[in-house]
Parts: C-alpha cells; sequence; structure tokens
C-alpha cells in the first residue's frame, strides 16, 4: 500500500483456543461435553440406549466403524425401543450435518417435533447447523429465533452460518445481540467473527481493504487439537494433501474476500511423506506457495517426529506454475516479503537471518507451546518470547509470534497427557520491543501497524548487514564446529 511515500501495513496476531476436529462439524465436540451433563433432557436410562448412542457415533466417524447403516434405520431402531431422548435425536442431526444429508436431517426434524424436543437446546443447535450447513439460512435463522432457551453453542452455530456465506450484517447483528446478554462467545464463535471484526475495524477507520494492508498469523495446526502429545496411528488420518485442502480452499475465500494475507498451518500428507506445513495466501486469494517446518522436536508431549518429516523447501520456496518451476526468495506478498518458520524453528537463529537475507521484512511464527508433561513447574514462556524479540532486534524486522490457548488432553499408549497451552501471543517491533501482546489464558487479536520504508531505512542506516562476514561464517555449517571447509 502506498500512503505519501510510505508503505505502511497492519499485522494481526490470533489466539485461541482449540475443539478437536474428530468430526467434521466443529462444534460437535462442544455440543457432545454438554449434552452429558445432568442438565441434559434425558427420558430414559434404559441399558439399550448406549447401544443407540454407540450407533449414532458410527455414523459420526464413519473411518472407524464397521457398519453401513443409514442414518434412516437409527429413526426406525430408535421407534422401536421407544427409548429416543433430546441425546439421541442431537447426535443424528449431527450425523447428518457431518454428511450433508438434509434430507435425512428433515426427517430427524419431524422426529424431533413427534417427540417433544424441539425446543431443547441442544437439539436446536443441531437443527440450526444442519440447515446453515445446507445453505437453507432463511430456515436456520427462523427455528434460531423459535428457540426459548439460546446457549453459547446455538448462538456459535447460528453465527458460524451466516460467516461462512459473508452475510456481514446478520453475523455482527447476531454477534452484538449475543455480547449484550453477557453470553461470551466460545472460540469457534471468534474465528467466525474474525472477518467481520477486520472488515468493520478497516471501515470505521473510513478505508478500503485496499488501502489497509493487514497481514494475519494463526497459530500451528490451528485446525484441531494439538495431537503429538501421542503416538498414535489414528492420528494420521488427520493429515490432507496440499492441493485441495479443504481449510486451505475456505482461507482462500476468506483472504480474497477482506484482502488480506494469511499463513495457513496444517497437517500435510504428500504420497508417503508427512509435513507440519504452512501455505501463505495472498491479498487477491492466490496459493503463494508452501513452507515445510525444518526443524522438527521430539520430547514428551511434543512428539512430532513420529508424525513429520523434515521439511524439504528450506527457507526458499518452491512451486509449480503451468509445469515451470519458479523459486522464490520468502514470500512476495501484495503488501511485503515475509518469511515464514514454524514453532520450533523460532529458537534457531539462523532461520529467522536466512529469512531476512532474502528479503523478508516482516517474520511469522505459528505456533504451539506450553507446559512440559513430565514437569508441570517449568514455564519456558519468557524464554520463547525473549529469543524471537532477539531475531527481531537482530535483523531489525517487525515479528508476530500466535501461540494457542487451554488445556488439551490426549489419550496416549501410556495413559493421558495433558498440555496447557500458555498463549503470550505477541507482535515485536523492529528494535525488539514488544508492541503488543496477549496473556495466557484469554482469546485475543493482537493488531499493530508498521512503516515497512522507514524500517528498512534504519536496517540499512544500522549496518548490521552490511558488515557481516560470511566468509568466517562456515562453522555454521557444521554440526560441532569441527571440519570447517576452507
Amino acid at each position: 500500500m502506498e500512503n505519501k511515500g510510505k508503505r505502511e501495513v497492519v499485522v494481526s496476531a490470533l489466539q485461541f483456543a482449540c475443539t478437536d476436529v474428530v468430526s467434521t462439524n466443529v462444534a460437535t465436540a462442544e455440543r457432545v461435553l454438554h449434552l452429558i451433563t445432568p442438565q441434559t433432557n434425558i427420558t430414559t436410562l434404559s441399558p439399550h440406549r448406549h447401544r443407540h448412542l454407540r450407533l449414532i457415533d458410527d455414523f459420526l466417524h464413519p473411518q472407524t466403524s464397521s457398519r453401513s447403516t443409514e442414518n434412516h434405520e437409527l429413526e426406525t431402531s430408535s421407534e422401536k425401543s421407544r427409548i429416543i431422548d433430546a441425546t439421541v435425536l442431537s447426535l443424528a442431526l449431527s450425523s447428518c450435518v457431518s454428511r450433508r444429508n438434509l434430507h435425512a436431517g428433515v426427517q430427524h426434524h419431524c422426529a424431533t417435533i413427534r417427540h417433544g424436543f424441539v425446543a431443547n437446546v441442544y437439539v436446536g443447535s443441531s437443527l440450526v447447523s444442519l440447515y446453515c450447513i445446507c445453505n437453507e439460512l432463511d430456515k436456520a435463522y427462523q427455528m434460531f429465533e423459535e428457540m426459548p432457551v439460546r446457549n453459547v453453542v446455538l448462538w456459535t452455530v447460528i453465527i458460524a452460518g451466516f460467516a461462512q456465506e459473508w452475510r456481514v450484517d446478520v453475523y455482527l447483528e447476531l454477534f452484538q445481540r449475543m455480547g449484550n446478554l453477557a453470553l461470551r462467545p466460545d472460540h469457534f464463535t471468534f474465528v467466525s467473527l474474525l472477518s467481520a471484526y477486520l472488515g468493520s475495524r478497516a471501515l470505521g477507520q473510513g478505508r478500503t481493504v485496499h488501502s489497509q494492508a493487514i497481514q494475519m498469523g494463526f497459530h500451528e495446526l490451528f485446525e484441531g487439537y494439538y495431537f503429538c502429545q501421542a503416538q498414535r496411528e489414528d492420528f494420521f488420518h488427520r493429515a490432507k494433501p496440499y492441493k485441495d485442502h479443504p481449510t486451505i480452499l475456505r482461507m482462500q475465500k476468506l483472504a480474497k474476500e477482506l484482502g488480506v494475507v494469511i499463513p495457513v498451518s496444517f497437517f500435510e500428507e504428500a504420497n508417503n511423506a508427512h509435513y507440519n506445513s504452512v501455505v501463505v495466501i495472498d491479498a487477491d486469494g492466490a496459493d503463494l506457495g508452501l513452507y515445510r517446518k525444518s526443524h522438527i522436536p521430539d520430547g514428551p508431549g511434543y512428539q512430532e517426529k513420529f508424525y513429520f518429516n523434515p521439511g524439504d523447501t528450506g527457507f526458499k520456496i518452491t512451486c509449480k506454475t503451468y509445469g515451470d518451476v519458479v523459486t522464490k526468495q520468502v514470500f512476495q506478498t501484495k503488501f511485503a516479503k515475509i518469511g515464514v518458520a514454524i514453532c520450533w524453528d523460532q529458537w534457531f537463529p539462523e532461520a529467522a537471518r536466512a529469512m531476512v537475507l532474502q528479503g523478508a521484512e516482516i517474520l511469522f511464527y505459528p505456533t504451539a507451546i506450553g507446559s512440559e508433561p513430565q514437569d508441570q513447574e517449568l514455564d519456558s514462556r519468557d524464554h520463547w518470547k525473549r529469543v524471537m524479540q532477539g531475531h527481531a532486534g537482530a535483523n531489525l524486522v517487525p515479528l508476530v509470534a500466535s501461540n494457542r490457548i487451554g488445556k488439551e488432553i490426549i489419550e496416549t499408549e501410556h495413559g493421558k497427557s495433558q498440555i496447557t497451552f500458555y498463549g503470550n501471543s505477541f507482535i515485536a517491533g523492529p528494535t525488539g520491543e514488544i508492541v503488543a501482546a496477549a496473556d495466557a489464558k484469554e482469546e485475543a487479536i493482537l493488531v499493530a501497524q508498521f512503516d515497512l520504508d522507514n524500517i528498512k531505512l534504519k536496517r540499512r542506516c544500522w549496518g548490521v548487514f552490511r558488515d557481516r562476514r560470511p566468509d568466517l561464517y562456515k562453522v555454521l555449517l557444521t554440526l560441532d564446529g569441527s571440519n570447517v571447509a576452507s
């Protein structure tokens, strides 16, 4: 963006807790959690009920199911045994959501009316979610308005539905109504409203998205839990190929709609290899290429070597366009050249220097870091921040570090493992100073603005790149400082 001879960019760091991604419906895990509480409208404790919940679970997780039963069999068997209740109906509707099966969902909707559960808030959440995901937004909105009780889950479902279709006026109005009721949005509400936040912020300042450069930072593997706490074969099912990855496609739509740059972290499957990867989406929705995590940690709670091959992109990005291989130095976005590295990469000054040497003007570090399962008293947050502040100061570039929050518990081969992610996402300026920061527990959107031309001038005048002596640094090409090439 050119403005009076200056290139000013706005960068943003996002901090939130994650819901797991076992089901394709992000809200399902949250609903099921509430469904098993004593407040649930359960009409019977029949021992047969468990069998029907298992049947529904098969629908929700077809990759682990040995059954091929269709959704309508659930209604039939439930009618016969007379044990249908709000939980059964809600989970049945969730299975329709995950399969986008509107026809079966309408049948279950009729069942909710017959059995008197249409006013149940959890059944209502499932119904609204079904109509939203099938693009029946008017029907979803009507059902939402008719619900006598609305909890955070129900508000989240309706807001997310309108957010996905970019109905900004509606989901901003809904979010405001939710806030007026003193209901605290959960992380899915928060992410769904990100586009509204950025769009209204730009409009509020009297600017268009084309004159307000915004580059956003999500944290590492933000689609779900940080599964690397455990070595489990089933977690490999979470990996997806780079091409036509659903999250990347959705983020391309978001980036184009808002005119923002988004680095997107994901678990990549590439034939027999697997990578911890980031793709950078430009402000026009274009895919600028892929970075694969270079430094792979291996220790209690962070067992990434089990899942990820060491990245082969290095800090130059190679992409294929119409059969021709084009080598790019870092990522040339619409607004700035950016460098991206992932989590454990951030502890290595060589990575930061390599990116800035190639022209990076801003560094992004998507992260997932927290407590150590083997020693809950060990707290690395201050060390973590100071290391990256050093990268910013040593290279005279702004730096964005996005981390997650919340406690995540994973079943391992040795029992349960848990990590409390300590957040503390921050944006550092070009002398290492922290200009925006989040705390350890609250979800947050951090925003900072930088004049890149002014920073470039200071970087030149300071002389840290002018006075470098690469001829003396060959020792850095060794692992132990010996056998330095002449």
